[in-house]
């Protein structure tokens, strides 16, 4: 009887925080630019070209291992109906985690790497709102 109270508890409390379990807590999210290319590690179905396709990307930060993103490509409206996902990791690239150690959070652009498969993409956040979009580390702004 105890146990599924427990049990119980845990459920509502997982509920109620908004946390999953596999991922963390859900931080934000963001699309990738229109204009952007995709990321190395999303597989285009055949039948879709870069403009039918839309592609989610949820934040997740877990209180014990690595945070996590997912990644979703969704084809065209009405349906966007879902053509792929990936699971990854995030963290924050090292010009951007300079600017933190000097206690400059909100600073743009920023950069964070995510990781599918041992396929790393750098993302560029230019400005306040929810669109990113993919840089190679030659395009990325180092005169701060």
């Amino acid at each position: 009887m105890k146990r599924s109270r427990i049990a119980v508890f845990l459920l509502m409390l997982h509920a109620a925080v908004g946390c999953d379990l596999r991922y963390g807590f859900m931080e934000s999210r963001f699309e990738l630019a229109k204009e952007s290319r995709l990321p190395k590690w999303v597989r285009m179905p055949t039948g879709y070209s870069r403009q039918d396709v839309r592609v989610v990307l949820t934040f997740y930060t877990h209180p014990i291992s690595e945070d996590k993103v997912i990644a979703v490509l969704y084809g065209p409206p009405p349906e966007n109906k879902q053509l792929d996902e990936n699971i990854g990791t995030s963290r924050v690239h090292p010009i951007t985690q300079r600017e933190h150690e000097k206690g400059q959070f909100a600073v743009y652009p920023s950069y964070l790497i995510i990781t599918v498969n041992d396929i790393s993409e750098i993302f560029e956040h230019r400005s306040k709102g929810d669109i990113l979009y993919i840089v190679d580390t030659n395009e990325i702004q180092t005169n701060r």
